[in-house]
C-alpha cells in the first residue's frame, strides 16, 4: 500500500470514491439478479400454478358433488329427479374442468397423477352405473354396493386427485433462463443509465486527482 500513501489527497479521494462506486455497482447487479429470480418465480406461480390449483380445486368440488348427489339419490324416497339432474351437472363440470386443466400440466409428475385420477375415476363411474342400474330392482342392494365397492372406488380417485393437487402446489425450479428475463434486461439498462450519470457527476473529482 506504499503507492497509495504516496498519492496526493485528491488522488486518494478519487481512488476511494472509485472503490465505493465499484462496490455499489456490484451490490446493484446482485440485487437485480435476485429480484429477477423472485420475479420469475412470481410469474410462474401466477401464470401456471394458480390456474392449475384453481381448476384442480374445482375438480375436487365437482367429484365430491357427484358422490354426494349419488348418495342423496339413493336415500331419497321422492323427487329423485332433483339429484339425477345434480349428478349430470357434476359430470358435465368434471369433463369441462378436466379439459381446461390438461394444457396446464407442466411436469411428468403431474401428468402421472392426472392419468391415475382419470383411470380411477373411470372405475368409479363404472361402479356408479352399476349402482344406478341396480336401483331399478333392489335399492337396498344398490345402497350396499355404493357404500362398499363404490366408496372404495371413489376414495381411490380422491387420493389420486389430492396427489395431483400436492404435485401442482409443490415448489418448482425455475426454467432455464427464467432469471434472465425482460425484467432483468430492463433493470440492467436502468443501472447503465445510472452509471453514466454518476460518472458525469464525479467530474468534480478530476481537479483533485490531477
Amino acid at each position: 500500500m506504499e503507492w497509495f500513501r504516496n498519492l496526493n489527497t485528491g488522488k486518494k479521494m478519487a481512488v476511494a470514491f472509485g472503490i465505493i462506486e465499484i462496490l455499489m455497482i456490484g451490490l446493484g447487479v446482485f440485487s437485480l439478479v435476485q429480484l429477477s429470480r423472485v420475479n420469475g418465480t412470481t410469474e410462474q406461480i401466477v401464470s401456471d400454478q394458480l390456474p392449475s390449483v384453481r381448476l384442480l380445486g374445482s375438480l375436487k368440488y365437482d367429484t365430491a358433488a357427484m358422490r354426494r348427489s349419488e348418495l342423496s339419490y339413493l336415500l331419497a324416497y321422492e323427487h329423485k329427479e332433483k339429484w339425477d339432474a345434480a349428478m349430470k351437472q357434476a359430470l358435465d363440470d368434471i369433463q369441462q374442468h378436466e379439459k381446461q386443466y390438461e394444457p396446464l400440466i407442466s411436469s411428468e409428475e403431474e401428468r402421472g397423477f392426472d392419468q391415475e385420477f382419470r383411470q380411477t375415476w373411470e372405475k368409479y363411474l363404472v361402479m356408479h352405473e352399476k349402482v344406478m342400474a341396480m336401483t331399478k330392482d333392489n335399492e337396498y342392494q344398490a345402497n350396499v354396493l355404493a357404500q362398499s365397492e363404490g366408496n372404495t372406488a371413489f376414495e381411490a380417485a380422491a387420493v389420486a386427485l389430492q396427489g395431483e393437487i400436492d404435485a401442482t402446489t409443490r415448489p418448482r425450479p425455475l426454467s432455464p433462463g427464467a432469471d434472465r428475463n425482460s425484467t432483468l434486461r430492463r433493470a440492467i439498462g436502468s443501472l447503465a443509465v445510472w452509471l453514466v450519470r454518476s460518472s458525469r457527476g464525479l467530474g468534480w473529482l478530476r481537479p483533485w486527482a490531477a
